[in-house]
């Protein structure tokens, strides 16, 4: 678990695993090396307080958990497809992911139910945002399309698939990355 409040980690993949490195001090805090290749936009903390870390593997339907500082995976699981992006909400409460075949899933965090699934794009997702407040997943894609969901209609329509809030189309190349500013 992180123990200073002041302390900023930055986490990297990298070949077979991830390593966790204060960002002030530059210093290795942390490595998490057993599972395989990481996948790209698909590796985080679980939670805000960075007490679980999470990696899906690059060429597998697999994911595990490490608790924080911990060498031995605590949890592994396998995936319906090979997922290219992954995000949990900030409470933890709910985890998304993107695949390959652009199905978007999303999972009860707490009982890793799966609650409901999607084909939310054409080609390969990209990358995965849940905004701070909870209230919009932001999806993109190699299909060049960004999508914004409200939360509320993705958790609480169980039939059917949800309709983005907002969608940009025609970006000219795969929209790789995102990001929230302010």
């Amino acid at each position: 678990r992180l123990t200073e409040p002041t302390m900023e980690v930055v986490l990297a993949a990298h070949g077979d695993g991830l390593l966790a490195t204060d960002l002030r001090s530059g210093a290795l805090v942390a490595s998490y090396e057993e599972g395989g290749q990481v996948q790209p936009n698909a590796f985080g903390s679980v939670d805000a307080g960075g007490q679980h870390i999470y990696a899906v593997q690059a060429s597998k339907a697999l994911w595990q958990t490490w608790d924080w500082g911990s060498k031995k995976v605590t949890y592994r699981a396998s995936l319906p497809e090979k997922i290219t992006a992954m995000a949990f909400s900030q409470d933890a409460a709910w985890c998304f992911a993107g695949a390959a075949s652009g199905t978007i899933y999303v999972w009860l965090a707490s009982t890793g139910s799966l609650l409901r699934y999607w084909p939310a794009h054409f080609r390969e997702v990209t990358q995965l945002l849940v905004s701070s407040d909870g209230g919009y997943l932001v999806t993109a894609a190699a299909d060049t399309n960004v999508h914004v969901y409200n939360l509320a209609d993705v958790l609480s329509e169980p039939s059917g698939h949800p309709k983005p809030f907002h969608s940009w189309a025609g970006h000219s190349l795969t929209v790789t990355s995102l990001c929230f500013l302010g």
